[in-house]
C-alpha cells in the first residue's frame, strides 16, 4: 500500500504532527483536499507537495522551470484555451509524434486525458506538475503576459484541477470566474454543493448560524476563500497591510 500523503511529508519534516491535525481538522470543517489545505495554510510550499505526490503516486515530475523552449509545433497540439482548460502543457513529441510529453496538474484525470488524446491524436505521457508551475510556464512558452494568469488561473473561466490528492483521493474541480466572482465545487459524496453560488455569488439567509458575529462571518468567508485558492494567506495579508 502507498504511503499516506501526510505520512510522506511528516516522515520528511516538511510537517509535523500537530500541522499536518491542523489541516485535517480543517479539511473535515470545510472539505476540500489536503494538499491544496496545507499550501494554502502556508504549510508546505507546492514544490514540496509536488515532490511528495510523485513518491505517493509513482509518477515522475516535470522540471518546468529547466524547460528554456518547446517548438511552436508541439505547443499547437494543445491550444491555450484547452492548456488553461485542463492545467495541462505540452513539452516534448516522441515516438516520431504519436507521444505527447504533457505536464499536469491532475495527471490521474482519466476525463483530461481522454481530451488530450481526442484533441491531439497522440498517445498522452502525463508528467506531474503543479498548477502554479504550470501557470508561469505557460505564460513564458506560450508567450503570454505576466498578468495573463494568476496563480494558474485565466483571466476567463478556467477548470483548474489542484495537485492534492491524498491515498484514495479523487481530485476536485474548481470554476472561478474572475468577472463575478463566483465559485462552484464539485461536492464530494454525502456533501452539499459550495454555499457561494453563482447566482449574484447569493448565500443562503439559512447558512448562516443565527448567533455567529460579523468578525465571526468574516473569519469564516476569508478562510473559506483561500482554502478554494481564491487568493493566499500571504496575499491577503500584503493587501490587508496595505489598506
Amino acid at each position: 500500500m502507498a504511503p499516506k500523503l501526510g505520512e510522506i511529508l511528516i516522515c520528511a519534516k516538511i510537517i509535523d504532527q500537530h500541522q499536518l491535525d491542523s489541516a485535517l481538522s480543517a479539511q473535515q470543517k470545510w472539505g476540500g483536499k489536503l494538499g491544496e489545505i496545507l499550501v494554502n495554510k502556508g504549510l508546505c510550499s507546492e514544490e514540496m507537495m509536488v515532490k511528495a505526490l510523485s513518491r505517493q503516486l509513482d509518477i515522475v515530475r516535470a522540471e518546468l522551470d529547466r524547460i528554456a523552449s518547446v517548438p511552436q509545433e508541439v505547443l499547437a497540439k494543445i491550444p491555450l484555451e484547452l492548456s488553461q482548460r485542463l492545467d495541462a502543457l505540452p513539452l516534448e513529441l516522441r515516438d516520431n509524434g504519436t507521444l505527447l510529453v504533457t505536464a499536469m496538474s491532475d495527471p490521474l484525470n482519466t476525463q483530461s486525458l481522454e481530451i488530450l488524446r481526442e484533441q491531439t491524436g497522440c498517445r498522452i505521457h502525463a508528467l506531474l506538475a503543479g498548477p502554479h508551475a504550470i501557470a508561469r510556464s505557460r505564460n513564458r512558452l506560450y508567450q503570454l503576459g505576466d498578468d495573463t494568469e494568476i496563480k494558474g488561473l485565466s483571466q476567463g473561466s478556467v477548470r483548474g484541477r489542484a495537485v492534492v490528492r491524498g491515498a484514495g483521493e479523487q481530485v476536485g474541480n474548481k470554476l472561478f470566474n474572475r468577472e463575478n466572482l463566483a465559485i462552484s465545487m464539485q461536492p464530494a459524496a454525502g456533501k452539499s454543493a459550495s454555499p457561494l453560488r453563482e447566482e449574484g455569488n447569493a448565500i443562503p439567509a439559512n447558512f448562516i448560524p443565527a448567533d455567529a458575529t460579523g468578525p465571526e462571518i468574516l473569519r469564516a468567508l476569508i478562510g473559506t476563500l483561500i482554502e478554494k485558492n481564491v487568493f493566499t494567506r500571504d496575499e491577503f495579508l500584503k493587501h490587508l497591510k496595505k489598506s
